[in-house]
Order: C-alpha cells, then sequence, then structure tokens
C-alpha cells in the first residue's frame, strides 16, 4: 500500500531530466501524504469499538426492591465510571495503534519514495548513456564525456583493483564514457629500488587478470577503460597500457616510449623503451591517443597522435616529489606542459595521477615519494575545466562537443599550415645533421 502511495506522488518530485524539484514540491507531497493517513485514521475511527455484550450466563438479583434499586443506581454509577474508563482505554489504544500505524506508514513511504528516486536515477544515467551512444552510432552527435580518477595506493593488488573499479563504477555514474585510471596502479610505484624481486610483478599482456577483469568491467557499463600494467614479454619489460573498448573488446596495446632514469624514478632498470610507436585507437566514442607519464613531456609525443587523428589525448602518471631534493615541486610546471599540448593541438587532455606517500626499501635504505595528485582535464586551448587537489581521492568528469572541437580546430589553421620538410632536425639527437 505503501509503495502505491510513493508511486502516486513521486512523479511531482522529478522533472522531465531526473532531478529533484524544489522545495514547494516536497512540501505538497508532505501534505498529500498526511492528508492520506488523516483521511485512514478516520475512517478507522468512525467504526468505534465493539458494543459489549451480555453474558449469556448471567442470574437475576434476589435482592429486596429497596436495596434492589440502590445496588442498582450504584452499579448505574458504577457502570458509567467503567464504560467511561472503558472507553478512555479504548479510544487511548486506538490512537496508540493509528499513531503507530501512522509513523510506519510515513517510515514505509519514504523508505519506497527514496528507493524510487534512486532507480529513476539509475535509469536515467542508464537511458542517457544508451541514447548518446545511439546517438553517436547514428553520427547525430559527438559529444564525450571523459573522466580522470585519482586515489592513493597500497601495496595489494586486490585491493587497488578494488578501488579502481568503484571509482570507475562511480565515474559510470556521472555519465562518464572514457575513463582514465593512474600508471601502474595495481600497487606501489615500485621504480624508487632497483630490486630484481619486483620483476615478479610482470606479466604477460594476454591473459593478464587485470586487464580480463577491466573488459569485465567495460562491457558491463559501456565505457572505454585504458588499463596500465607491468608488461613481461619473453625476456622484455615494458611499461604498458592496455585500450579497452566499450563492448569489452581489447584494442591493442601502447609501450611507454620515453623512458625516465633519475633518484625516485629509476624505471630504465625494468622498462625496455617501447617499441610500438605513438598509436591512436579508434573506440566507440572517440579517436584517442594515450602516452605514458614521462611521456607527456614531449610535444612531438602529443603532435604525434594528433596527426594520427587524436581527438583527445590521455596520459595515465605517478609523479611526485623528488628524493633527491624535497624543495623541487614539478606539479605547476608538469600541468602547464601538458596544457600546452592540448593547446598547440587543439584537443582536449586528461590526466591522471596517484596520491599518498610511498616508501619502498631500496639497496640504499628507505626511499619516499609523496605523490602530488592535481590530476585535471584541460580543454582545447588548454584552459583547466576540472582539477583535483594533492590529497583526496577524485573522480574528475567534464563534456566535450568533439565536432564543434573539430571545427576550431580547423578554422584554427595550425594544421593547414605546417611545414614538415623543415622539420627534419627533429630527427636528430643535436640537430647539427638533419639531413639524416
Amino acid at each position: 500500500m505503501a509503495t502505491r502511495i510513493a508511486l502516486r506522488h513521486v512523479s511531482r518530485r522529478f522533472s522531465s531530466s531526473g532531478k529533484v524539484l524544489g522545495e514547494e514540491e516536497k512540501a505538497a507531497e508532505n501534505v498529500y501524504i498526511k492528508k492520506t493517513e488523516q483521511e485512514k485514521l478516520q475512517k478507522l475511527a468512525r467504526k468505534g469499538p465493539k458494543p459489549e455484550e451480555t453474558p449469556v450466563d448471567a442470574k437475576p438479583s434476589s435482592a429486596t426492591p429497596s436495596s434492589s434499586a440502590s445496588s442498582s443506581a450504584g452499579a448505574s454509577t458504577e457502570k458509567v465510571s467503567t464504560d467511561k474508563n472503558r472507553n478512555y482505554a479504548v479510544i487511548a489504544g486506538v490512537v496508540t495503534v493509528f499513531g503507530a500505524l501512522g509513523w510506519y506508514l510515513k517510515s514505509d513511504i519514504s523508505r519506497d519514495l527514496e528507493d524510487y528516486k534512486n532507480t529513476r536515477l539509475l535509469k536515467l544515467v542508464s537511458v542517457r548513456n544508451n541514447k548518446q551512444a545511439a546517438e553517436m552510432d547514428n553520427g547525430t552527435r559527438r559529444e564525450v564525456v571523459v573522466s580522470a580518477l585519482q586515489f592513493a595506493c597500497s601495496d595489494d593488488v586486490s585491493t587497488n583493483i578494488a578501488t579502481a573499479e568503484r571509482l570507475v563504477r562511480a565515474a559510470h555514474g556521472k555519465g562518464a564514457n572514457i575513463i582514465l585510471i593512474q600508471e601502474l596502479f595495481e600497487g606501489y610505484y615500485f621504480c624508487q629500488a632497483q630490486r630484481e624481486d619486483f620483476f615478479k610483478r610482470a606479466k604477460p599482456y594476454k591473459g593478464h587478470p587485470t586487464i580480463v577483469r577491466m573488459q569485465m568491467l567495460a562491457k558491463e557499463l559501456g565505457v572505454v577503460i585504458p588499463v596500465s600494467f607491468f608488461e613481461e614479454a619473453n625476456n622484455a619489460h615494458y611499461n604498458s597500457i592496455a585500450i579497452i573498448d566499450a563492448d569489452g573488446t581489447d584494442l591493442g596495446l601502447y609501450r611507454k616510449s620515453h623512458i625516465p632514469d633519475g633518484p625516485g624514478y629509476q624505471e630504465k632498470f625494468y622498462f625496455n623503451p617501447g617499441d610500438t610507436g605513438f598509436k591512436v585507437f579508434q573506440t566507440k566514442f572517440a579517436k584517442i591517443g594515450i602516452a605514458i607519464c614521462w611521456d607527456q613531456w614531449f610535444p612531438e609525443a602529443a603532435r604525434a597522435m594528433v596527426l594520427q587523428g587524436a581527438e583527445i589525448l590521455f596520459y595515465p602518471t605517478a609523479i611526485g616529489t623528488e628524493p633527491q631534493d624535497d624543495g623541487l615541486d614539478s606539479r605547476d610546471h608538469w600541468r602547464r606542459v601538458m596544457q600546452g599540448h592540448a593547446g598547440a593541438n587543439l584537443v582536449p587532455l586528461v590526466a591522471s595521477n596517484r596520491i599518498g606517500k610511498e616508501i619502498i626499501e631500496t639497496e640504499h635504505g628507505s626511499s619516499g615519494i609523496t605523490f602530488y595528485g592535481n590530476s585535471f582535464i584541460a580543454g582545447p586551448t588548454g584552459e583547466i575545466v576540472a582539477s583535483a587537489n594533492d590529497k583526496e581521492e577524485a573522480v574528475l568528469i567534464a563534456s566535450f562537443d568533439l565536432d564543434k572541437i573539430k571545427s576550431k580546430r580547423y578554422g584554427w589553421g595550425v594544421f593547414r599550415d605546417r611545414r614538415p620538410e623543415l622539420y627534419k632536425v627533429l630527427l636528430t639527437l643535436d640537430g647539427s645533421n638533419p639531413s639524416l
């Protein structure tokens, strides 16, 4: 019954877009619920208590007329008093019962309303995503919602994967189509040390359990998920990322091209330079380019991906303090460089970084890095449209009209006016022999 009552009112709480309406509508709803409860109570009260029945085995009194009259008067008075008390007790009982019933109905209605609201909102998100995907399939719309995740990693693989999945679901709940998880999120950033036992963290690309799990998640939610992992390929090892499409299909692999080697970031000990070259991937929602961490400092990488048609750039990252210099803080520099990539190529850019302090035992003792987060999403002129801080978990969301951005990119002329024949010097290390 409470469910039926709730269903009669709840539609007035939502607009056509599924948002909760204002206080006036809420007040009207409460008045209606109270009125319904009062009507039910009045109907039950009008029935009244059952009349008292005379006992079948009652015997007439043998008292004298006078004493009988006296007794009758006393009995009558006593009966009236008893009836009054009985009526008061009945009324009190009815009030108590109806009060409890009213409280129960109100609580039940509130629960039903809340359940209905949550179900309605989930359905609206699903309908919106399905509609958006259908419009993209029909070529009638090119608006894409991207997300960058940010969280602190433990050194337990299952815990980190569960956290990543929870945040992917949260991003999907906000309407995200393409969701970026940070670099090497399965555990601590182990490259602070040069330890042979850390090679055990690497696994082959095919059948990798984290990739398989994310394939299932991507298919369930209908979202694109790039998955960063430590790859073992025979006797080689790579810092790699697999791109999972919205139907769970593995679209392929990118291997990190630029490998850093410095205090706290000794990646050359573990990773071979990537051999895939810069690639783009045609996903359900957009053509995307993905590079990894140190790659983000090189404008050539961003330009190479956009030249191949990338409409959005993604950079999973693990960067923080410098163990050799506590006073060095690169966060603003790090962000500005990528904002430049977005602006120079007129494409949106998504960067995901981790947070938290991680301590690794090295061959020289303990080493610690505090990862500074500051994950962000930049628009096609380099403007920051969404940003996280350096301490808190985050799910960033931004929406872009890719057709509108494409028109601006064409109109700006940076790709029209390029002079590739003059850029041969970029094929050298020192710029001294550009003819090679």
